[in-house]
């Protein structure tokens, strides 16, 4: 993060915490229900992805003020979308404003098209100025991309799987050939639902912070770059919640991120008048301690790159000597899908740490 940003930050977090004030009439009358929705404090609701399937799609941020509801982040997931759509239906009749992307990646940003067909143009997207480039030129191509891989690979894989055999040519066993066609039916869903999908870019995007007024409640967006160049963390100072899109995660993702501004960033956070913190995956995380985990993960990161561009290594051999096993346990624990997420996503972790090193990232 470069000064003026700090300085931005600490000026802003300044502000809030002078800001923060309590009211006794509530936001919502908790007499309603709140389909789909766990409530985390007057007005404030998220709803979180099934654990399982954590990795896969973004939770979404519910925030309702005396005047106009903001959601934060929307889904690639239709149905999910949908969800959230009648949740918000069912807790007010007021309007919503604002849907606020915490940054380009699809699971964050496909489902904006189903708020902009449920709200009409009354809705707002809101983003950093990034996404005006990013969610058109990157987040729409990488699903059209998928869907066209997926045209031509199901058929061929649908004959494979009539003669006993997996797409290599390779013969399955009875349960394998269970779980291919599964595969193969979770991908002939997932073209279904993805055929055509529009994308929609922010309509108001901000530079550096922005304030949202939802009537007797700021919401404040504060721009930082981590997992991406353009990410969003959300405050809400009086229900003392914090929403940090996928720079705070259940396990980060570095494959777009930019590892050394991501410890200046995570730095800066433990400064906001925040309790609990809601993550783009995953589950809740109370207090500040998921925030040095993450941190410590990434300088050790960029310790271990920096320890073998130094050396001399190139090719094949740079990532050999770099131990980042002891992180996997603090990080992933026992948990089997998240041990398998680390091992996935370590390689191209690695690369980013030593383009950034080199000045040779190019978005």
């Amino acid at each position: 993060m470069n000064k003026t940003a700090s300085t931005l930050l600490g000026a802003l977090a300044i502000a809030i915490a002078a800001s923060c004030s309590s009211t006794s009439a509530p936001f919502v009358d908790e007499t309603r229900e709140a389909e789909g929705l766990t409530r985390l404090a007057d007005g404030v609701y998220v709803a979180l992805q099934p654990h399982d399937g954590r990795f896969n799609d973004s939770n979404a941020l519910v925030i309702v003020g005396r005047h106009a509801v903001a959601v934060v982040d929307t889904q690639a997931d239709a149905e999910f979308v949908r969800g959230v759509v009648a949740g918000i239906r069912s807790l007010t009749d007021l309007p919503l404003k604002w849907v606020i992307n915490t940054h380009w990646h699809s699971d964050h940003t496909q489902g904006n098209s189903i708020y902009r067909e449920e709200f009409g143009d009354a809705v707002a997207f809101v983003g950093h100025e990034s996404l005006l480039e990013d969610v058109p030129g990157r987040a729409a191509p990488s699903v059209t991309e998928r869907a066209q891989s997926l045209e031509q690979q199901l058929p061929e894989a649908r004959k494979q799987l009539e003669r006993g055999l997996g797409l290599r040519g390779q013969e399955l066993t009875e349960e394998q050939q269970v779980n291919q066609l599964a595969a193969i039916e979770q991908g002939e869903r997932w073209l279904e639902a993805n055929r055509g999908v529009e994308f929609i870019a922010p309509t108001e995007p901000y530079t550096d912070t922005r304030t949202l007024d939802l009537g007797g409640r700021k919401v404040d967006l504060i721009h930082l770059r981590a997992h991406t160049r353009g990410d969003t963390v959300v405050l809400i100072p009086d229900a003392r919640i914090l929403a940090t899109g996928d720079m705070l995660d259940d396990l980060p993702y570095i494959g777009h991120g930019y590892p050394r501004s991501w410890v200046a960033a995570l730095e800066q956070l433990p400064d906001l008048p925040f309790d609990r913190i809601v993550p783009g995956h995953g589950p809740l995380f109370e207090g500040r301690a998921k925030i040095g985990d993450v941190r410590g993960f990434m300088e050790a990161l960029v310790l271990e790159v920096d320890a073998a561009i130094a050396s001399g290594k190139t090719g094949d051999e740079f990532a050999e000597g770099i131990d980042l096993s002891a992180w996997r346990e603090t990080l992933a624990g026992d948990d089997a899908a998240a041990g398998r997420f680390f091992d996935q996503t370590l390689a191209e972790a690695i690369e980013r740490a030593r383009l950034e090193a080199l000045g040779e990232i190019t978005d």
